[in-house]
């Protein structure tokens, strides 16, 4: 018998400490690797259209739909409780604006995240859902729109149009008759 242990001082086998040290390891490390993975899995990656300046002429709209999942963009927009289900895609218009130049434009309106259209004879974004119309701009005109159409944040590099699709902007406040319009992100090609 071991004269620590009629001190009152417990013996526990060296095993066991080693043991628990590995455990919290493993925790640690587990949760690590859940945490890169998630963060890998919901940021969508920008996407580049070449030769945009090229081949996007002033007053060409151009929807695009970029496979990925745009969830972290709903919770983003709506603090976390969107109103609206992911559908496994990023839409987006890329507009060439005659005068604010390039603008990438969220697809889904800023009211309940329904998706807009493009209607070129009347040349605005329509929602089917509630009626909200908006400028080429993505400037709101009519409807219940809290704001403009959210902007991805756009990249001019060596010619080439990058989109942000991670970097997603609230669209600039609702504009009543006789207010300016904002600033785009990146100016269109010399005119």
């Amino acid at each position: 018998m071991d004269e620590r242990e009629g001190k009152g001082i417990s013996i526990r086998p060296p095993g066991l400490k080693i043991m628990l040290v590995v455990f919290g390891v493993g925790v640690i490390l587990g949760a690590s690797a859940l945490w890169v993975w998630q963060a890998s899995q919901e940021r969508p990656r920008p996407v580049t259209i070449p030769r945009a300046l090229e081949s996007f002429s002033p007053g060409v709209v151009a929807y695009f739909v970029i496979p990925g999942d745009e969830t972290p963009l709903l919770r983003q927009l709506w603090q976390g409780k969107p109103p609206a289900e992911s559908v496994g895609s990023i839409a987006f218009f890329l507009v060439n604006h005659e005068t604010e130049g390039f603008l990438a434009l969220y697809a889904r309106d800023p009211h309940l995240g329904c998706f807009v259209q493009w209607q070129k004879a009347s040349e605005r974004f329509y929602n089917p859902c509630h009626g909200e119309t908006y400028t080429k701009a993505g400037q709101c005109m009519f409807g219940p729109c809290p704001r403009s159409l959210d902007r991805f944040v756009l990249e001019l590099r060596e010619g080439d149009l990058i989109v942000h699709l991670d970097r997603l902007m609230p669209g600039p406040p609702r504009l009543e008759p006789g207010q300016g319009t904002p600033t785009p992100a990146v100016p269109g090609p010399p005119r």
